[in-house]
């Protein structure tokens, strides 16, 4: 509960660039009802 932090680089080496993330339960289960901000804390 609270505020988790993730943080990533990504480096672009030539062409299009995507960042993709994924969030699991301990037993490799989808994690439902994520909030995702793109705000600074």
């Amino acid at each position: 509960k609270g505020r988790n932090v993730i943080v990533a680089a990504v480096v672009n080496g030539g062409g299009a660039t995507d960042f993709c993330a994924r969030f699991l339960d301990e037993n490799d289960q989808p994690i439902t009802g994520l909030t995702v901000s793109l705000q600074s804390p």
